[in-house]
């Protein structure tokens, strides 16, 4: 854990942390959002379960890109195009169907299926975000850096 938050404090650039972390608190209020509107009319519901999906999925996309910007490694680099959208696509997709599921079952089944739809999306856009990195390096993955992540 000390390697996360030093890396967290020493290697990253503060304001980019600081905008990120405003992202994932704005998307986190969406959520609470589409509760309360889940209770118009189907038609209602659908644009508003597909508006929540690009704002949370977005949001939480959002979040990590901008993280990844503060990131200062010692050398260059760059993102690569395909798998920077395929990783929003995804976060947004995750959002979509935690909303969908939610919608649709109200109970704790619901929530536990919607809960872990928006974690996987928001995990599978991480680790694609990652992958989309280029840089002049060789890639190493440590266990205990993708566990805390």
């Amino acid at each position: 854990m000390y390697r996360v938050v030093s890396c967290a404090l020493f290697e990253h650039e503060p304001f980019l942390l600081v905008l990120a972390a405003g992202i994932c608190a704005a998307s986190f209020i969406v959520v609470g959002l589409v509760a309360q509107h889940l209770e118009t009319i189907a038609a209602a519901r659908r644009g508003w379960i597909a508006s929540m999906a690009l704002i949370a999925g977005g949001g939480t996309w959002a979040t990590h890109f901008v993280a990844m910007l503060a990131y200062r490694p010692p050398m260059a680099v760059g993102f690569e195009t395909g798998l920077t959208l395929i990783s929003l696509a995804i976060g947004i997709a995750g959002a979509w169907l935690a909303f969908f599921v939610r919608e649709k079952r109200r109970d704790l089944a619901g929530a536990v299926v919607s809960g872990t739809a928006f974690s996987s999306g928001v995990v599978a856009l991480h680790f694609i975000g990652m992958a989309s990195l280029v840089a002049d390096a060789y890639r190493m993955w440590d266990l205990d850096l993708v566990v805390s992540s």
